[in-house]
């Protein structure tokens, strides 16, 4: 309505007054982003409710909850880089730090360079769904990583059925310099990640406890620099991961070692290895903690013996190392004063 034709009768009569938030909640606009995709693929013009939503966004504070809001804003058609259309939330922006996370035929796809100039990403396209960084879902029940992206019901936004299997990579950028296993680094994690990383038996940090590379290793590989007590089994972990990460706290959630403890099977053989190298040189006392542990983890079932080979050297009771075939198990206390330590 033109300001001048504006009197309090309008309002006793009808009238609404909507501001961006009151618009974008119009059922029609809901109608039309629900069938927006259909339309494109159908060749209709769906620009004009592309500016109308985006435009109504970009003037919005828009916040996390955006989606959890209006869940039928990721419907919204937009255009990839090559000019097809997709769903809001089936695209990343061109500068994405999921990005990198990503093989080259990977099934998301890239906002149009014009879009992506046109509205800035503080609101318009993060409040459309589009993805800066790695989705992070919350749900009773993990799927394994070769599954399905998680359902609307689950409580997530996810791509269409046709996009494959998920990981929940979380805030680790990988990158392929060198041939074989990847390698990755550590971005400050983003806040939403903390809970999934900090819940205790969290699935998230499981799967980067097994999967993430620090310095070509896997966590367990290192030590916290607090761990002083490991100092003569377990090295530092490097500057360069905690220049990216400086929050221990995180690292250890992944796994990074903040005691002696032994987690699983490849835990194990990895400090079985460690106790029979000549060039380390453990203290009684971390020895004989050690091997407690092992032994915790056997009767805890984390550990099955029958899944690791039989070292072949062992560190004897003076610190010593010497070949398996030569080494005695004691298994009464008082034998001990009978052989010596070595």
């Amino acid at each position: 309505m033109h300001p001048a034709a504006v009197h309090p009768l309008l309002y006793r009569l009808g009238t609404a007054e909507a501001g961006p938030a009151e618009l974008l909640d119009h059922s029609s606009v809901a109608e039309a982003v629900d069938r927006s995709v259909a339309d494109a693929e159908g060749r209709l013009d769906t620009d004009p409710l592309t500016r109308l939503v985006l435009g109504l966004l970009g003037e919005l504070d828009t916040g996390p909850d955006t989606l959890t809001s209006r869940p039928w804003l990721a419907g919204l058609a937009l255009w990839d880089t090559d000019r097809e259309p997709c769903r809001a939330d089936e695209l990343m922006l061109p500068d994405a730090v999921l990005a990198p996370l990503l093989a080259p035929d990977a099934p998301l796809g890239v906002l149009a360079d014009e879009l992506a100039r046109r509205y800035p990403r503080a609101g318009a396209h993060r409040g459309s769904g589009c993805l800066t960084r790695s989705p992070c879902w919350s749900t009773s029940s993990p799927p394994r990583p070769t599954t399905s992206w998680p359902t609307r019901s689950s409580g997530g936004t996810p791509p269409r059925s046709r996009r494959p299997g998920w990981s929940p990579c979380a805030t680790w950028t990988w990158w392929t310099t060198t041939p074989g296993r990847p390698r990755c680094a550590c971005s400050p994690p983003n806040p939403v990640y903390r809970p999934a990383l900090r819940a205790p038996g969290g699935y998230t940090a499981w799967w980067l406890a097994r999967h993430v590379r620090l310095a070509g290793h896997r966590p367990r590989y290192w030590r916290l620099p607090s761990a002083t007590g490991l100092a003569a089994l377990f090295d530092v972990v490097p500057e360069s991961v905690r220049a990216s990460v400086a929050d221990d706290g995180l690292l250890a959630a992944i796994g990074v070692r903040a005691d002696p403890s032994v987690a699983d099977t490849a835990d194990a053989a990895d400090l079985l290895a460690r106790l029979g190298d000549p060039a380390r040189s453990p203290d009684a006392g971390l020895t004989w903690a050690e091997y407690a542990e092992l032994a915790d983890a056997v009767l805890a079932d984390r550990v099955d013996p029958a899944e690791l080979d039989p070292p072949e050297r062992l560190r004897a009771a003076d610190g010593s190392v010497l070949d398996a075939d030569r080494a005695v198990l004691l298994d009464r206390a008082w034998l001990a004063p009978a052989l010596p330590p070595g």
